[in-house]
């Protein structure tokens, strides 16, 4: 019998350590996109001469169990995410996430109930990206490293599946230098840990992850109403006129506001535009400015980035 195509799952729990797998999930994530985790066999082929003039065998010489997965913004299932990402999390019903140079282990079970379930063990989030366009919904998508699989595993029973409300641009508020223009038609803004896999000489299995420079990256389109943004950027103020050396920056947020109690904030004290563009609509359509930027290193890293969830 055909297999329905819109049924899997993603469930995760989080782990007290490294080797210590947790089969009790505290969260399962729906999937918005054709998208999975995989065990991921490293497979080559170690050519040698011979009289046949055939190629080579393949040859599995490791894994790298993992992958990723899209779904829609949602606040309580947000905090595990958060903290996975940023390696520190306090407060409930707020939580605040803040960044560490360890990230704490997860076990996920990738599940097409009732035909496949496998299971990851010491998985690490390695990328985070959340955004939203006007009259769409709030994506988020991550990335995964896992040190290892467990084929036909125990299918979990728990916990249901997520009922709360799913985030969409009307939910956005973009607060830059302090103010709320009001202009941002999209957003999307990426945590990257930028985890190296290390193998060592455990079979199948990796040794351990470790994770690299923390870098917050972004972008804006924002409606075009005037050339404040443009000298700012290349001049370093909206009265500038001429180039500086000073790259500009200021204070961000980004708030899916559903109520006083639900919410998602990504809120760092500075960040740095890199690049501004306003292209040509030749058929007299209004200009979106296009705007990329990074957060700036700050001496207290939490003011770097911190994301503030808040739900019951």
């Amino acid at each position: 019998m055909p297999v329905d195509g819109n049924s899997r799952l993603i469930y995760a729990a989080k782990q007290s350590g490294k080797g210590v797998p947790n089969t009790t999930p505290t969260e399962v994530f729906p999937l918005s996109a054709d998208s999975a985790l995989s065990p991921n066999r490293d497979i080559i082929q170690l050519p040698e001469t011979d009289s046949s003039s055939q190629r080579s065998d393949s040859v599995v010489v490791g894994s790298s169990p993992g992958g990723g997965w899209t779904g829609w913004l949602r606040a309580k299932q947000f905090k595990m995410i958060a903290e996975g990402i940023m390696g520190s999390a306090a407060g409930t019903p707020t939580s605040t996430a803040t960044p560490t140079k360890t990230l704490p282990y997860y076990t996920m079970f990738d599940v097409i109930p009732g035909v496949q379930t496998t299971q990851y063990n010491d998985c690490r989030f390695a990328s985070l990206t959340v955004g939203s366009t006007a009259g769409q919904g709030t994506s988020y998508s991550v990335e995964v490293v896992a040190l290892s699989a467990i084929l036909n595993a125990t299918e979990p029973v728990t916990p249901a599946l997520p009922t709360d409300t799913k985030y969409s641009h009307s939910y956005l508020t973009v607060t830059v230098g302090g103010s709320a223009p009001g202009t941002h038609d999209a957003v999307s803004l990426t945590i990257a840990r930028n985890v190296t896999r290390l193998r060592g000489d455990l079979g199948l299995a990796s040794f351990d992850s470790h994770p690299g420079l923390f870098e917050v990256t972004g972008n804006f389109s924002r409606v075009y109403v005037n050339d404040d943004d443009y000298n700012k950027v290349h001049g370093g103020s909206a009265g500038a006129t001429a180039l500086t050396r000073t790259v500009f920056g200021e204070s961000l947020s980004v708030l899916y506001f559903e109520d006083a109690t639900h919410s998602v904030e990504f809120i760092s004290s500075s960040i740095e535009y890199t690049e501004i563009t306003e292209p040509v609509n030749i058929d007299g359509s209004p200009i979106l400015e296009a705007l990329v930027f990074n957060t700036r290193r700050q001496a207290t890293w939490s003011n770097n980035m911190t994301i503030v969830t808040k739900s019951p």
